[in-house]
């Protein structure tokens, strides 16, 4: 599967990292050299076959801007730039002083720059890097320059190795699985920590691809109900009636209830390390109920046929504590 050779195009073009660093900096004169002491460095554009020029090449105070420095550069006290030289192609530096012979450096490249699509009758340094447009093969492929040279016809440049291609486009798209048809075809693939590419869905998307509607949604609900029916216990706990003296267990966790039928005890759990709501609901023969065992009590039962109240109970390090709220 190809993929549109536009979205890398503009990728690359609007991307700070290429557009905006076409420069580098010489750091042959950076640092220190005494032998450098004074000396003035003149640097050369090159031709085509890496020879120097008569030209002298622009020389750039930052990695953007227009502002250029003075070419020759005399060198510092410490025999080294006195601020950083950027340059925009390859050159050569011709280094004369005082204490040395005048003499010339190797080829000094300008790194790694983006021109753009390529283009026929222009001059390519190495480490550049292009697009092949309709005018090379019309892949959309990211090449890279492998030594200076004037581009000529596409085909007889990449035979002769003046260039490599960097990204085969048709490779990268085939390692997506995207499908002919539906919605995704304009969306753009994410990459997981694995590697792993993949496509968001919507709920509507993944419900169709299992054959179902959208709407219908009781294909998840009914599963879900089954799941959580085999995990969960959904019975009510009940002590049963007041007049039974019920004794609390507080490993008894869900919905525990009991009803206030008359004159009762409740017996605190003083051995299980929890917490627990019991609801206390009166009935017309409610009577009193007695709490005693508890070591800390706070509030009191509701009155009247009906009313709820909601023992609050807990045990920390064998002492027993209830706290009796009345629903209104």
């Amino acid at each position: 599967m190809r993929t549109s050779k536009k979205p890398l195009n503009r990728l690359l073009s609007s991307h700070t990292g290429y557009k905006d660093m076409k420069r580098r900096s010489i750091q042959d004169f950076s640092l220190a050299n005494p032998v450098y002491v004074g000396s003035s460095v003149s640097f050369y554009q090159i031709d085509d076959s890496g020879n120097r020029l008569l030209t002298l090449a622009t020389l750039y105070e930052n990695p953007t801007g227009s502002g250029t420095l003075t070419n020759p550069q005399l060198l510092d006290s410490d025999g080294k730039f006195v601020r950083p030289v950027y340059i925009e192609e390859p050159v050569i530096g011709e280094v004369s002083g005082t204490s040395i012979e005048t003499h010339d450096t190797g080829i000094i490249s300008a790194g790694y720059r983006y021109r753009g699509v390529w283009v026929t009758a222009t001059r390519y340094f190495p480490n550049d890097t292009f697009i092949a447009s309709t005018d090379a093969d019309g892949s959309g492929d990211l090449y890279i320059v492998s030594d200076l040279h004037t581009s000529g016809v596409f085909a007889d440049d990449l035979t002769a190795n003046h260039v490599e291609v960097v990204i085969d486009v048709s490779v990268l798209a085939d390692q997506f699985t995207v499908p002919a048809t539906g919605g995704n075809n304009n969306k753009v693939p994410k990459v997981n920590a694995a590697g792993t590419a993949y496509i968001m869905r919507t709920m509507a998307e993944l419900l169709a691809d299992i054959g179902a509607e959208p709407a219908d949604t009781e294909i998840l609900k009914g599963n879900l109900t089954k799941e959580l029916s085999t995990g969960f216990t959904t019975e009510v706990n009940s002590y049963g009636n007041t007049t039974d003296n019920p004794i609390i267990d507080l490993t008894k966790t869900f919905l525990t209830s009991m009803a206030n039928n008359g004159i009762g005890v409740i017996t605190a759990d003083k051995v299980n390390n929890n917490s627990v709501d019991v609801w206390v609901t009166n009935t017309a023969s409610a009577g009193a109920l007695d709490i005693s065992s508890f070591d800390f009590i706070d509030g009191s039962f509701g009155e009247g046929d009906g009313v709820i109240t909601v023992m609050h109970l807990s045990t920390v390090g064998g002492k027993a504590r209830i706290s009796l709220e009345v629903l209104s």
